[in-house]
């Protein structure tokens, strides 16, 4: 029931410095800086794993508006190192 602490400590460690890890706040960041306020109210940037990325929003039909931008978002959120894969 009880994890030591240097376990728990070692695993977020090895998080920060994974790339999936690297690579999720370089597409946070851009979603700050090239994503409208509009959308930023009812869209988030979630996770990034093996070249996906997690996008949660707050209703459905938002779902729809990022899925019509799919395209778009995939283009301007590629990073150096990795290819997004879907959204």
């Amino acid at each position: 029931m009880f994890k030591k602490i240097k376990t728990t400590l070692q695993q977020f460690i090895e998080k920060e410095d994974s790339v999936d890890y690297l690579e999720f706040k370089k597409i946070e960041k851009k979603w700050k800086e090239k994503i409208s306020k509009q959308i930023q109210s009812n869209a988030k940037v979630v996770d990034f794993i093996n070249g996906d990325l997690f996008i949660k929003v707050k209703k459905t039909t938002w779902k729809n508006e990022l899925v019509f931008m799919q395209t778009e978002l995939k283009k301007n959120f590629q990073t150096n190192k990795t290819q997004l894969k879907k959204l």
